[in-house]
């Protein structure tokens, strides 16, 4: 388990490289109270998605067709005890229903591919920031 106290560098390296106020390569991520959420860009995504146009977003812009993770802490008293990911394709997921192919509502979310690649951004980001990694569940 990680205190709250030890995760503040993973929150400020998540801040810094915040996908609306940093056009640098890194950024991907979209800070919040209780977790982040990680954005796909052009030049960072998840296998599968080549065939979605993805624009990066200006400051202060609203893109959340381009969002593919959400991370949540999992707390107990002041402890984070694992972290909750979630991903969702809503970008496939429109751009079939453009094109009327017809999928299941699950086959959009927790993708293998999505997984995989927020995974990574996950563990990069908290050994960039020199913090243990806790658990990761699946939501």
């Amino acid at each position: 388990m990680i205190d709250t106290v030890r995760l503040r560098p993973v929150m400020q390296i998540a801040r810094r490289l915040d996908v609306y106020n940093n056009p640098g390569s890194q950024a991907c991520y979209i800070p919040g109270q209780s977790g982040f959420q990680i954005a796909a860009t052009p030049d960072d995504h998840p296998a599968g998605w080549d065939r979605v146009k993805i624009t990066a977003p200006t400051t202060g812009q609203c893109r959340p067709y381009t969002l593919v993770a959400v991370v949540e802490f999992e707390m107990r008293d002041d402890e984070i005890t694992h972290l909750l990911l979630t991903t969702a394709a809503e970008a496939l997921r429109e751009l079939d229903q453009r094109y009327l192919i017809q999928r299941d509502a699950g086959a959009y979310v927790n993708r293998p591919a999505d997984l995989l690649w927020a995974r990574q951004k996950v563990t990069w980001l908290f050994h960039v920031a020199g913090v243990p990694m806790p658990a990761i569940k699946i939501k």
